[in-house]
């Protein structure tokens, strides 16, 4: 029987290709073992920003492209969302369909946002909104307010259709505009919606004739 032919001119050209094949192959497992680090590192910082119930981004997470924001001076607004009686929800139904309430609202918001817009759930029952309004063409108070409006109507539709039993459930919403001449840091624009909303909520609780806890 013949001998299997050999394909390399000298013992020299053998090795040099077995060597070339052993760092290909490690090389190879290199290039995976650096898509599987990529992959965990992705995982991690989406688990560090998103938040569980919602998949929303977290307070962590807006708050930190908040302030990328206001350093950029870039125009934007802010609205802050709160529910009303959301423990009521939680006492009537128990916290799984509290938690189901939770995301049906974080939908209904982002709903009523576009794609660069922000919407980030900031723990509990509150929500917070960023419209980037850099190529907004109609004034900023009226893209703010029309946001709050029509998210309340959704909300409200939804509480009647589906938590009819359960009375005085809703949300409450407040805005500022980002005016790099007022406001140095993301915290301070939050914290003047976070005023205006608790106007609007006392507000509303008085028209409901105490309905609302403030």
């Amino acid at each position: 029987m013949e001998s299997e032919q050999n394909y390399f001119e000298s013992p020299e050209e053998q090795r040099l290709y077995a060597m070339s094949y052993d760092m290909a192959k490690i090389t190879g497992a290199l290039v995976c073992r650096v898509v599987q680090l990529e992959e965990e590192l992705r995982l991690k910082t989406e688990e560090a920003n998103i938040d569980h119930t919602t998949k929303l981004l977290n307070s962590n997470a807006v708050e930190t492209i908040g302030n990328q924001w206001v350093e950029k001076d870039k125009p934007f607004v802010a609205i802050f969302f709160d529910l009303l009686n959301f423990k009521k929800v939680n006492d009537t139904c128990g916290h799984e369909i509290g938690n189901v309430y939770l995301q049906s609202v974080g939908e209904m918001i982002a709903k009523n946002t576009k794609k660069n817009d922000l919407v980030a759930r900031i723990g509990g029952d509150e929500f917070i909104v960023l419209l980037n309004t850099a190529e907004a063409t109609e004034e900023k108070h009226i893209i703010a307010q029309n946001v709050i409006d029509r998210t309340s109507s959704l909300i409200y539709e939804y509480n009647r259709d589906e938590f009819g039993s359960i009375d005085n459930i809703g949300i409450s919403g407040g805005y500022a505009i980002f005016d790099p001449n007022i406001h140095s840091s993301y915290h301070d624009v939050i914290g003047e919606a976070d005023k205006q909303m608790l106007h609007n909520k006392k507000q509303q609780h008085f028209e409901n004739k105490g309905a609302y806890r403030i």
